[in-house]
C-alpha cells in the first residue's frame, strides 16, 4: 500500500487529505489525523493523532488512568504518553493495520472514529480531573 492509495481512499470517503513530512494529514471530528505507511512493508499503515495537554490541566497519573482505559475498552486503539515534562503533555494514539486496499476501504472510516473517540475519552478524563 502506498501513500498515495491512502490519499485515493481518504478523498474517496470524502476526507481532505495532504501530504505533510511524508506522511498524510487530514481532519476528522476537529482533529487532525494522520496516516503512514512503508515502502519496506506495503501491507502494514497506521492511522494516528496526537493530543496535546498542557501540564496544568492534569496529572500524569490522570493521563496515564485514562490511556489505559481507552486501550481496554476500544478496539484495535494504542496509546501511549510521548512526552511528559514542564510544558505538558503529549499523548499519541494510533491504529495500526497489516491490511490492504480492499480490506482498508471497509475499515478506513471506523479506524478514524475510534482514534477520536479514544482522544475524547482523555480530554474528557482532563476535564473531570480523572473523577469521571
Amino acid at each position: 500500500m502506498t501513500i498515495e492509495q491512502i490519499l485515493q481512499l481518504l478523498q474517496a470517503e470524502g476526507y481532505l487529505p495532504r501530504l505533510d513530512d511524508g506522511d498524510v494529514v487530514f481532519k476528522a471530528q476537529g482533529r487532525h489525523v494522520f496516516a503512514s505507511a512503508q515502502e519496506n512493508d506495503p501491507d502494514f499503515m497506521r492511522f494516528f493523532l496526537d493530543l496535546y495537554i498542557d501540564a496544568g490541566e492534569t496529572s500524569e497519573s490522570v493521563l496515564l488512568q485514562a490511556a489505559n482505559h481507552v486501550q481496554r475498552k476500544l478496539k484495535c486503539v494504542k496509546a501511549m504518553l510521548l512526552r511528559s515534562n514542564e510544558e505538558g503533555f503529549v499523548v499519541r494514539f494510533s491504529v495500526e493495520l497489516f491490511t490492504d486496499m480492499d480490506v482498508l476501504s471497509r475499515c478506513a472510516t471506523r479506524c478514524i472514529d475510534i482514534l477520536c473517540t479514544a482522544a475524547n475519552v482523555v480530554d474528557d478524563a482532563v476535564a473531570s480531573n480523572g473523577q469521571g
